[in-house]
């Protein structure tokens, strides 16, 4: 039987009081490497994160889908800030629920930046990578 979303609950508040971002954390949130079937206040599955960009000739298209990521994560980051905390697992599809992996950098200063002018306060966070190791190695991260 799976376990109830009250005792999920329970375990990811433990760890956002712990302060932990890490394998623990994705044991509940990927359990037997499979994403769960929804989510919660206490957590969200992305794809895809806004990446860095090394090539300075990035086209406009590239810097919208930028924008809109970037908007989408801050709107996530605050409302996880402003509730209990939580979780963002980037490389998981958001329909399908598929571990499709997610191992680019981020700009975690940007980010920060972006945070702080649309709130006006300093929001902390950390962000790392994980392997996880299913099919094929995969990597995934989390926020």
């Amino acid at each position: 039987m799976a376990e109830s979303y009250v005792a999920l609950n329970r375990k990811l508040f433990a760890c956002i009081e712990g302060e932990e971002c890490g394998q623990a954390v994705l044991d509940i949130l990927l359990p037997n490497d499979c994403a769960l079937d929804t989510e919660d206040a206490l957590w969200d599955y992305k794809e895809a994160l806004p990446t860095t960009h090394s090539d300075p000739h990035v086209s406009k298209q590239d810097k919208n889908v930028h924008a809109y990521l970037a908007g989408q994560l801050v709107r996530t980051i605050v409302s996880f800030y402003n509730a209990f905390g939580g979780y963002v697992v980037a490389g998981v599809d958001d329909k399908s629920r598929a571990i499709t992996g997610f191992s680019s950098p981020i700009n975690v200063d940007d980010l920060r930046k972006k945070i702080e002018s649309a709130t006006g306060q300093e929001i902390r966070f950390v962000y790392q990578r994980h392997k996880r190791t299913i099919a094929q190695n995969v990597t995934v991260g989390l926020l």
